[in-house]
């Protein structure tokens, strides 16, 4: 795979995604068992009005988009797309990958042959039944993307685990991996079109929604798929515009144009109104750290990071400049993944006086009465680096608040915002103490691009430890849930233990809604639609039905 920049992840606009999304694993048929899919069991809250069929909605995408579906690089596109196009697997709501398309499944012992099977029942818009040579297309596709230098896709992440795909029959295609992984299960999340459309714009899919109006991708009119395998929705139509950015897309509320924002400016909020609009917060891969750089003498005792950590009152930082859009982690997993320890909740809480006394203990004491705290007459320094963000100043405020909070404790600390070729420079050649950074984080906790000795792209900080290296192997060759989730675990706990990186939190986004629809379950980033089946319109009448006492 080719290198992909660190801090990828910025909505709405061209930027590209540029770290690993995926690297889900997940659990998978072995020796021969077969992985099937559940039956579609939709529902509505008890709180809400019987859901009725029929009804209108109104959404948003990036002005202008490039709408071919395995092409894409911007995140609010993938939303759009799953309304349109099916895929071969699926995320549940425990974010774990599920059958979809794909019935069933079964790997080889030496893990590295995959069988998938199709279901039978999945048509085009257009009538067509969706065959396995459709989805091999797709793949070799996404391959080509991968290793072609000048082009990406969000969906060509974790193709490089495929070493070739092939169709057996109809119904019927086999997998062949690079290495012994399930996450190759995770490459298999991506829009399904016929073999025939592979580079056309807006190609037939086999979604809820078919497309029936196409204004040069300003304007598309979407209308519920009546042969759907899943169910016909009950939403009859939606309409996407083109809205260059989301702070006009906001304002559109406003005066009732849009019905739907998915959104990460910080003033989402401030758009609830209760009986008029919902606010829903999504969280998000994206991961907010402190890489302390341990070629740096005073950072390699592992007292001094734990001292940094409690000398942080994130949740400070978070209400100062994020404005509660993020949520506070202690392992680089996010807080609703499956693999996330709920051991590492609170694990290092903040405690200026912990930090003070840790710091102590390393010999640091403030003898000169400057306020600073110096050690053999060397004041206790920390430069701290972080790069600037022509749309949002928020990291770089985090670091000076967290400088501010350093302060306090008797550390010298000073904020370097960076351009950022200067800041990647900076970073590789080691010109630092504590660099804030931003990733996006596989679920599982997989974090060898940020750790691993060998295989650490993004391992600025310099962390060396053989441990920690055979557990992320152990991890990445794991091939059942049970595996994963030990492996996963014991990451988590080293990594609690010897801080190679300070977690801060994970961002979350906002979809603003209107309140007029209803049957909402769940969101995700980047799947907010994931049970549009069940979303309906609340009718005009039914308000009493909706509020009334159980």
């Amino acid at each position: 795979m080719r290198k992909r920049c660190i801090d990828p992840i910025i909505r709405w606009s061209h930027r590209l995604i540029c770290v690993s999304l995926g690297c889900l694993l997940i659990l998978a048929g072995c020796g021969g068992q077969e992985v099937a899919s559940p039956s579609p069991t939709p529902s509505a809250s008890q709180s809400e009005a019987a859901p009725v069929s029929g009804g209108s909605m109104t959404i948003v995408m990036p002005n202008n988009a490039t709408l071919k579906p395995l092409e894409t690089t911007q995140r609010e596109l993938v939303d759009l797309f799953s309304l349109i196009y099916d895929s071969p697997l699926q995320y549940d709501d425990a974010l774990r990958l599920q059958p979809n398309v794909v019935e069933r499944w079964s790997m080889s012992e030496d893990g590295l042959t995959w069988t998938f099977v199709l279901r039978k029942d999945v048509t085009y818009h257009n009538g067509q039944t969706v065959k396995a040579k459709d989805i091999v297309a797709c793949i070799n596709e996404l391959k080509k993307i991968e290793e072609d230098e000048n082009r990406d896709s969000i969906y060509a992440v974790n193709m490089d685990l495929i070493a070739s795909a092939a169709a057996v029959d109809e119904t019927t295609f086999t997998i062949t991996a690079t290495q012994k992984t399930n996450r190759v299960l995770a490459a298999l999340v991506f829009p399904i079109i016929p073999d025939t459309t592979i580079g056309t714009s807006l190609p037939t899919g086999c979604g809820p929604y078919k497309v029936v109006s196409n204004d040069s991708g300003k304007v598309l009119e979407l209308e519920a798929n009546d042969s759907w395998w899943k169910r016909t929705p009950y939403l009859s139509k939606i309409t996407v515009k083109g809205i260059q950015d989301p702070d006009t897309a906001l304002t559109s509320m406003d005066v009732n144009l849009v019905d739907l924002v998915h959104t990460d400016s910080l003033t989402a909020s401030g758009y609830k109104q209760p009986g008029s609009r919902d606010v829903y917060e999504v969280m998000t891969q994206e991961y907010e750290c402190i890489i302390p750089n341990l070629q740096n003498a005073k950072m390699q005792d592992v007292q001094m990071r734990q001292a940094i950590i409690a000398a942080l009152d994130r949740k400070t930082i978070i209400t100062e400049t994020y404005l509660w859009h993020a949520v506070t982690v202690d392992a680089p997993v996010p807080p609703d993944s499956y693999y996330y320890d709920q051991t590492q909740q609170q694990q290092h809480e903040y405690n200026p006086g912990k930090a003070t006394t840790l710091l102590g203990e390393l010999g640091y004491r403030d003898s000169d009465g400057d306020g600073f705290l110096d050690k053999n007459g060397e004041k206790l320094t920390m430069n701290i680096i972080v790069n600037e963000n022509t749309l949002s100043s928020a990291r770089a405020d985090a670091a000076k608040v967290a400088a501010q909070q350093l302060q306090k404790i008797g550390i010298d600390a000073t904020v370097t915002v960076m351009t950022w070729s200067d800041y990647q420079i900076a970073l590789q050649n080691g010109n630092f103490d504590l660099a804030f950074a931003g990733f996006s984080i596989p679920k599982d906790g997989d974090v060898s691009f940020l750790l691993h000795s060998t295989r650490g792209t993004y391992n600025y900080g310099r962390y060396t430890s053989a441990t920690m290296d055979s557990y992320l192997d152990e991890l990445a060759a794991a091939t059942t849930e049970e595996e994963v989730m030990a492996g996963s675990s014991k990451v988590q706990h080293l990594w609690s233990d010897e801080l190679p990186v300070i977690s801060l939190y994970f961002k979350t986004n906002s979809v603003v809604c209107s309140a007029k629809i209803k049957g909402i379950p769940t969101m995700r980033d980047m799947d907010i639609f994931k049970d549009i089946d069940q979303w309906y319109i609340l009718q005009q009448g039914d308000e009493n039905k909706a509020n009334a006492p159980e």
